[in-house]
């Protein structure tokens, strides 16, 4: 006969940047379950670890069943995603009365890239910038910022805004009054 199939199942996980575990189960006695990642296993492939198998980024788990004198069963598949880290920013998006400099940070090895005119940087790549340092903000910026890593779901949106209130400015004073002159006249 056929052996019935592994099932595969990904254990709960609250956060998608942390380590993934696959177990794998059959419910016919006495079958080893094999596994790859990546392509189908095989006969000699490595035993499924019957404490699960850990994950710490995206990839899909494919397992087989195998019992002596039955055919193996057939390949299951088990895809796990994970996503990056939001970035964050500090200081945070508030009113200033100076300039100020803001630090992004998120997970290492990701890239952060970002926008500073409320537009999404990975809907909008082209005007897209790419975080290497403090962002130094002297007017109003309205910050949308992502971090990516190879292979990983984009992260959730940082959205920040930044609005500078520098008090009251005095009116210019011009000189010479203004009025009707012939000539060039220096201002």
């Amino acid at each position: 006969g056929l052996v019935p199939p592994p099932v595969l199942v990904e254990a709960a996980r609250s956060d998608h940047t942390a380590p993934a575990t696959v177990t794998a189960s059959d419910p016919l006695p006495g079958v080893t379950i094999r596994y790859a990642i990546g392509l189908a296993p095989s006969s000699t492939s490595a035993v499924f670890p019957a404490s699960g198998l850990v994950l710490n980024g995206p990839g899909c788990v494919y397992a087989q069943a195998f019992k002596t004198g039955m055919t193996p069963s057939v390949v299951k598949r088990l895809c796990v995603d994970f996503w990056a880290p939001a970035p964050t920013a500090s200081p945070g998006g508030d009113v200033f009365t100076a300039p100020v400099d803001v630090v992004l940070s998120s997970l290492a090895g990701t890239t952060i890239t970002y926008r500073l005119d409320g537009l999404d940087p990975n809907q909008n790549p082209s005007g897209a910038l790419t975080y290497t340092g403090p962002l130094h903000l002297t007017t109003g910026s309205q910050l949308r910022a992502r971090a990516v890593k190879s292979a990983w779901l984009p992260s959730d949106l940082l959205t920040a805004n930044y609005v500078f209130n520098y008090g009251d400015l005095t009116v210019p004073v011009l000189t010479p009054l203004p009025g009707t002159y012939l000539g060039a006249v220096d201002v």
